[in-house]
């Protein structure tokens, strides 16, 4: 009988161990992921993409220093909360459109690319600083 309740206690031990494991995780992003970069440039425009210290806000200026636009593109783009309360940017870079989005973006098209720490991930509009949600892991 001792057997046995010591058997139980271990199972259950590797258990609890196990599912605080899965609740820490969050998919492809963790928690405690940060971006390579806070600012990007696009070479072509000399435009600049900043990203703020909490990681919600994007900022695009031009070569001139203009503010072209700034975005919370999670909270513009009326995306339902998931696994966090407040999702931080912790995937910052310029890509090209995989497929088209249409009326959003073309294949090819420039865009900045972001993924957030709840694994929301998503397209912005160089121009517009829209915010195209593509989906969650």
């Amino acid at each position: 009988m001792q057997h046995l309740s010591a058997l139980i206690l271990i199972i259950f031990a590797l258990s609890v161990g196990a599912c605080r494991a899965q609740a820490q995780y969050v998919g492809h992003y963790t928690l405690k992921s940060r971006p390579k970069s806070y600012t990007l440039v696009d070479e072509e425009s000399g435009t600049r993409f900043l990203l703020d210290s909490s990681r919600v806000f994007i900022t695009a200026i031009d070569k001139n220093g203009k503010k072209l636009w700034r975005t919370d593109p999670y909270t513009a783009a009326k995306v339902e909360a998931y696994r966090v309360k407040r999702p931080e940017i912790v995937y910052f870079s310029l890509s090209k459109a995989q497929h088209n989005e249409s009326p959003a973006f073309r294949k090819g098209d420039e865009v900045t690319s972001v993924g957030y720490n709840n694994t929301v991930f998503g397209l912005i509009s160089k121009e517009t600083g829209i915010f195209f949600y593509l989906g969650q892991d």
